[in-house]
């Protein structure tokens, strides 16, 4: 199967220099001179934009589609980044908003089923504390599920963060929110993480 990087530019230079030689501010430079070399960015960014929108709307195949769209919106907007600026967070931008437009059009997510016996290895401690129980969700594959059921504005924080490996303030400029809300919103998304995940095993019980 192409990787997304194909299916955006499926015509690659065949001298091109690896990516890693480049920063970002120097791929958009080049890339606003010649269209092939978006494609080291695509290389760069696409599995990371993918897990973020996936996590978003919980379907795989939306979320190709998504993402897809998203690194076509970023080349022809590229001329309006602002290279003062970091371009991942631009990118994370141009993707949380593509996606919330997508998923107010009123398509459906879809979700994977939750075995008891996954329950019980994430909720095997009572006391254990929520940033543990956020490591849980992702290591034993519960993410999707719990995602989805919360708030998109928890929802989106949690991606960024734990996924992307975001930092506060870089979380702050892709949400447009304050510091201080980023980190309330990261606190209380933990907290009812927890509180589904219990609210899954109870169903089952």
């Amino acid at each position: 199967m192409p990787s997304l990087s194909q299916m955006v530019y499926p015509k690659l230079m065949q001298d091109q220099v690896s990516e890693q030689h480049f920063t970002d501010a120097e791929l958009v430079d080049q890339a606003l001179q010649q269209r092939d070399s978006f494609e080291l960015l695509v290389e760069r960014y696409q599995h990371r934009i993918f897990r973020f929108i996936f996590g978003y709307c919980g379907d795989q195949v939306m979320a190709e589609d998504i993402a897809q769209e998203v690194f076509v919106k970023a080349y022809f907007a590229l001329k309006t980044f602002d290279k003062k600026k970091s371009f991942s967070t631009w990118l994370f931008t141009l993707a949380r908003n593509h996606s919330i437009d997508v998923l107010r059009k009123g398509k459906l997510t879809k979700t994977i089923s939750i075995e008891e016996n996954e329950l019980d290895q994430v909720l095997v401690s009572k006391d254990e504390s929520p940033d543990d129980l956020v490591s849980s969700i992702f290591k034993h594959g519960l993410i999707v599920n719990a995602l989805q059921d919360l708030q998109p504005k928890y929802r989106e924080v949690i991606l960024l963060f734990y996924i992307q490996e975001l930092s506060y303030e870089e979380i702050a400029e892709v949400i447009k929110k304050p510091l201080g809300t980023v980190k309330t919103h990261l606190s209380r998304a933990k907290d009812a993480l927890k509180l589904i995940l219990q609210e899954y095993r109870d169903e089952l019980l």
